[in-house]
């Protein structure tokens, strides 16, 4: 792992390398020996703050990427365990008395209930579909009240498309959209326009 995540590297941890680097932006005559770049003290902080920020990002896709990797390989090592348990339950039935299920009533209650379950959730994700779930969206300032009303759950980000942080939650919202079909996740413009709510304040 780099150093920076190291807390003992160098003899200082995040915090001081941080410090280090916010104090060479701020004074670059400091580091290296080379003239000051003419640049306001408040323009190198915003500079160290943008290169942490970045910096955090980076780490933080790396992390999610490297979680989906791993939850990909357990989702996958769960198929084929269940793929294989049921290849033996199948051949168990087979050689049983096949009869002896077919008349067990708690067992056919049981199947019901699950295949009323199974076609809920079908008929829960089709109905989420339709209403534009599983997606990150960008929408009209019309539209804002139709989409926000006609669902339960609703996350909107009012979004800047020039300031760094609202493009770092546009990436980690884009990332939650499929994962959370139960919840639409929209995005609406504040300089194209504001939720109608805000206009009649």
């Amino acid at each position: 792992m780099a150093n920076f995540l190291n807390p003992n590297a160098g003899g200082q941890g995040r915090s001081g390398q941080a410090r280090d680097m916010l104090r060479g932006m701020a004074n670059p005559s400091s580091v290296g020996g080379g003239e000051p770049s003419g640049k306001s003290d408040m323009d190198r902080l915003n500079d160290a703050a943008m290169k942490i920020t970045q910096n955090a990002a980076e780490r933080n896709l790396r992390a999610d990427m490297e979680a989906e990797a791993a939850e990909a390989a357990a989702a996958e090592e769960a198929r084929r365990i269940a793929s294989h348990r049921e290849i033996e339950v199948e051949e168990e039935v087979a050689e049983g008395d096949d009869d002896e299920w077919d008349d067990d009533d708690e067992m056919q209650s049981l199947q019901e209930k699950r295949l009323a379950a199974l076609k809920a959730r079908f008929n829960a994700e089709k109905q989420h579909a339709a209403q534009g779930h599983g997606e990150y969206r960008e929408i009209g300032e019309e539209d804002f009240l139709t989409e926000v009303c006609g669902s339960l759950n609703v996350v909107v980000h009012f979004s800047h498309p020039e300031f760094f942080r609202c493009r770092v939650v546009d990436k980690h919202l884009r990332l939650l959209a499929p994962k959370y079909r139960g919840t639409k996740f929209l995005h609406l413009n504040a300089e194209k326009g504001r939720p109608p709510l805000s206009a009649r304040s």
